[in-house]
Formats: C-alpha cells, sequence, structure tokens
C-alpha cells in the first residue's frame, strides 16, 4: 500500500507491522536502518508491557530499608549495575 504524495516526491512505501515481520522475518532486510531502528524500539516497549502486565503486585507492607544486594534483587539487577545507576544518579 502507497501513499499519495506531495507533489514533486515518490510516494511512501508502506512499512511492514511487528505481526507481518514475524511471520516473515526477512521483510526486515529489506527496510531503512532507520526504519527497523524505530521497529525495534516499538518492540522492546510491547516486551516491556508484556512484561509489565505479568508482574505480580507487591503486596503494601510497611515501610524497610533494603540492602544493596535486596534491592538490586527486586529490581532485577545486579549489585554492581545497581550501583553504577545509583552513582549515575547522584551525579
Amino acid at each position: 500500500m502507497t501513499r499519495p504524495a506531495p507533489s514533486g516526491r515518490p510516494p511512501l512505501a508502506a512499512v511492514p507491522g511487528l505481526d507481518a515481520i514475524a511471520e516473515t522475518p526477512e521483510l526486515a532486510r529489506a527496510l531503512p536502518k532507520h526504519v527497523r531502528a524505530d521497529l525495534g524500539f516499538r518492540a522492546v516497549r510491547v516486551l516491556a508491557a508484556l512484561q509489565i502486565a505479568d508482574a505480580e503486585p507487591v503486596p503494601a507492607t510497611a515501610d524497610e530499608l533494603l540492602d544493596v544486594s535486596e534491592a538490586a534483587k527486586l529490581l532485577g539487577l545486579g549489585t554492581t549495575q545497581l550501583l553504577r545507576r545509583i552513582q549515575k544518579s547522584a551525579r
């Protein structure tokens, strides 16, 4: 499917969606790099949304302090990763 183009410009080509690329992966090779990057970011957002939807809610409890290893485990990070993020945010 193509869209009518403004005068003097070639028509815009339709970009296959994530479903089409999942069914026929070779479609991705024909896409420009910036389109592949955009579709990749969209796929990551979809994965994040699915993971969030599957996450179990944490029951409300009284505030408690966690040590770094406990916090990292809750966040799904390594201890070193968490410490680096804390240092970056403190700058």
